[in-house]
């Protein structure tokens, strides 16, 4: 195991979630370089170490990855995951409001689908020149849907897109509780706003 593993999961159980780069708050760049980081770690003495790190992390199976704070990688322990995918299954208005026509139309098929690799859609899909990228990580930014790479049968690496309905039910992650989206919200405001003033952060919610 990675040095620094147990390092970065300890802290990441103690937070709840960890950015994977931000000059202020917590993340696994600034805890395996010791450092405030601010832009591209990829030139950084330890640039191994932490692209290990992350790698090992994101295979970890308490640890949900997605666009959660200001944008960036965040990497979600499972103590929250409930209220994280009670917020991102609401489909509130702030997720569906103001969606360009390309992202409504990827978001459709995901749903049907609930898994889709981004290198068998139509060609043709979009009527526009906007890449299938931009469009993923537009819906990234509303958190409807999570996105991640897999080794094909034939060696390649393909971009896959999922619901997180499909995706609770891969992991097999039981409904035991229920929680209000409200209360979801407030837990992770609040948990955001306390980094913020710990760190002097300026983390922000997608829904603010």
């Amino acid at each position: 195991m990675n040095k620094n593993f147990s390092k970065v999961f300890k802290e990441l159980k103690h937070y709840g979630l960890l950015l994977e780069s931000d000059k202020f708050l917590p993340s696994i760049v600034g805890i395996v370089s010791g450092e405030k980081i601010s832009g591209s770690w990829w030139g950084h003495k330890k640039m191994y170490e932490i692209f290990n790190t992350l790698h090992e992390l994101s295979e970890e199976e308490d640890v949900l990855l997605t666009k959660l704070i200001s944008g960036k990688i965040t990497f979600i322990h499972k103590s929250l995951w409930l209220e994280f995918l009670t917020v991102a299954n609401s489909n509130e208005p702030w997720q569906l409001k103001n969606l360009s026509d390309e992202a409504q139309r990827l978001l459709k098929i995901v749903n049907k689908q609930n898994l889709v690799q981004t290198e068998k859609l139509p060609k043709d899909l979009f009527n526009s020149s906007k890449k299938i990228g931009d469009v993923v990580r537009e819906l990234e930014k509303h958190i409807l849907i999570c996105s991640y790479e897999i080794h094909t049968e034939l060696g390649f690496h393909a971009k896959t897109v999922e619901n997180w309905e499909h995706w609770m039910l891969r992991k097999k992650i039981p409904r035991k509780k229920s929680i209000s989206v409200r209360e979801s919200k407030n837990k992770i405001e609040n948990l955001v706003s306390t980094l913020n003033k710990t760190f002097g952060g300026r983390g922000k919610l997608p829904w603010d």
